[in-house]
């Protein structure tokens, strides 16, 4: 048996590293150190075959929980959807020279990125679709639109009224709860995949 220090090995689930961070401006401020961990895989999650309608329904369902859970950074995503922007202000200028010169950076710019992120991330695969990412864009900024509105979201085939708190509250009301408080069917498996 040997004795030493134990060889250093590598968690499968990513590097340790500590961070330091500390107030410049206050030197008497105590270093805070982290511990991080970075990673060297992306998580994938496949949902499977789902119609145009699930996965409408399951992406307003995500807008209209965010919008519950951050009220006040809701609105400012708005900033993010450059591509249907730059498409609304270029219709209501009526398509004039600077309109298309913003329209078209505003798409460059976002393919370009789409294309880095699928190299650095391995994805090489989505690249083929790239051409549609525009609709893509308008999608997401009218799923924002939906989210932004009403509280009535459908998980697992059931209606549910999102609540201030963030509480999910049966569209059919108390009476269809079960034993445990939860809506009746809620926690039942699918027949199809997806949340």
């Amino acid at each position: 048996m040997t004795s030493g220090p134990p060889p250093e090995s590598t968690p499968p689930y990513g590097k340790p590293t500590i961070r330091e961070y500390s107030d410049p401006a206050d030197p008497s401020v105590p270093v805070i150190r982290r511990l991080q961990r970075e990673f060297d895989y992306v998580m994938i999650c496949v949902l499977g075959t789902t119609s145009f309608r699930e996965n409408w329904r399951r992406e307003v369902r995500w807008a209209r929980c965010n919008r519950v859970s951050r009220p006040t950074e809701y609105p400012g995503l708005v900033f993010s959807f450059c591509t249907p922007l730059a498409t609304a202000y270029a219709v209501y200028s009526k398509f004039d020279e600077q309109s298309r010169q913003v329209l078209a950076v505003s798409l460059l710019l976002r393919w370009i990125m789409a294309w880095l992120v699928a190299g650095h991330t391995g994805d090489r695969s989505v690249r083929r679709w790239l051409r549609w990412l525009p609709v893509r864009d308008v999608l997401s900024a009218l799923v924002w639109l939906a989210g932004g509105v009403g509280r009535r979201i459908v998980w697992r085939d059931e209606e549910f009224i999102v609540e201030g708190d963030g509480r999910m509250r049966p569209v059919a009301g108390p009476a269809a709860l079960n034993s445990g408080g939860v809506a009746a069917g809620a926690g039942a498996k699918k027949s199809h995949p997806g949340p």
